[in-house]
């Protein structure tokens, strides 16, 4: 990573930070579904999503979705976002199931999973699930 790159992932990552904990405490009652945008700081482009569905209060668990646009690919942003999005998830809402579903060749996602502090629970046809480790 470049001396430029590295003020550009730090702004970035607190910019998404601060949106996650935004959208969190505005959307905090009755939810079943958080989209979480990320985007460039220095355009507002939109460059990818995590979302945070089917939340199960009973249970209690949630299913975590994300992508980002090739160009940002290969840059720890979904991981770091993830690890957010995650940590919230589960001190806020007290989840203790967090699932994800990804395509079994899919290795960079596989990785941000695994990243994550997630574990490989079973493969299933060409997707996996990953479950929280408690």
């Amino acid at each position: 990573m470049t001396s430029l790159q590295e003020p550009f992932q730090k702004r970035l990552h607190l910019k998404i930070l601060w949106r996650i904990l935004m959208i969190f405490k505005t959307y905090k009652k009755n939810i079943s579904y958080l989209p979480f945008m990320i985007t460039d700081i220095k355009t507002y482009k939109f460059i990818g999503l995590i979302d945070v569905k089917n939340m199960d209060m009973n249970v209690p668990k949630v299913e975590l979705g994300f992508f980002i646009d090739s160009q940002y690919e290969g840059k720890g942003i979904v991981s770091k976002a993830t690890n957010l999005v995650i940590d919230h998830s589960v001190e806020e809402y007290k989840f203790i199931k967090l699932l994800c579903r990804v395509n079994s060749r899919n290795m960079r996602s596989i990785a941000v999973i695994l990243k994550n502090g997630l574990s490989l629970k079973a493969p299933l046809e060409k997707i996996t699930e990953l479950q929280k480790a408690t």
